[in-house]
């Protein structure tokens, strides 16, 4: 605890200085990384089934990977999202911020899926299952934005995301190429 006489920003939870732009610019960023690699994991990886046979309302698989920029596009539009609620709401720590993240994906991506659900041909199983994925995306950045505003060293936070990252892209593309999950192939044009 600080001692009383000590003045404390009240920007941001008490004790934490508020982060500068280029902290919060790697927050954000760092964030995104780690987003991108939850959805890789679970697109490529759980959800894979679901796209491997034509589903109502959805792109054919070779479609949506062209446009896969995009998505992940969107993915950066939520980190500063994210990045900016953690701040505001004084979501400083890992713990803080994931749940921030969670509860905030639950909310926003559950409504998104229930306002599909009235309108599109998409299965209500897969607007569930892109509703969740996109939750515990959001959690994974509120992680990395709450890790970043309690002064977690940004060196050591990006040898994090990065290790994150890679354990998901091995646990993605293993049982792919040793047939335990479908993969996804482009044909040519």
């Amino acid at each position: 605890m600080r001692p009383a006489e000590q003045p404390v920003d009240v920007r941001v939870r008490a004790g934490t200085p508020a982060p500068g732009r280029v902290r919060a610019l790697a927050a954000v960023l760092l964030a995104w990384f780690a987003m991108l690699g939850v959805d890789f994991f679970v697109h490529a990886g759980l959800l894979a089934r679901f796209y491997v046979v034509p589903q109502p309302g959805v792109l054919p698989p070779a479609d949506a990977l062209r446009l896969i920029p995009l998505g992940y596009l969107s993915f950066l539009m939520w980190a500063v999202v994210v990045g900016l609620l953690v701040v505001r709401f004084r979501a400083s720590g890992a713990r803080r911020g994931f749940l921030l993240g969670l509860g905030g994906g639950l909310l926003v991506q559950g409504a998104t899926a229930l306002g599909s659900a009235s309108i599109t041909t998409v299965p209500p199983r897969l607007l569930a299952a892109w509703a969740a994925a996109q939750a515990i995306q959001l959690a994974a950045g509120g992680l990395v934005c709450g890790s970043a505003l309690a002064g977690a060293p940004l060196g050591r936070l990006a040898l994090k995301v990065l290790a994150f990252v890679i354990a998901l892209f091995v646990i993605t593309v293993v049982p792919q190429n040793t047939g335990f999950a479908p993969a996804i192939r482009m044909s040519a044009p």
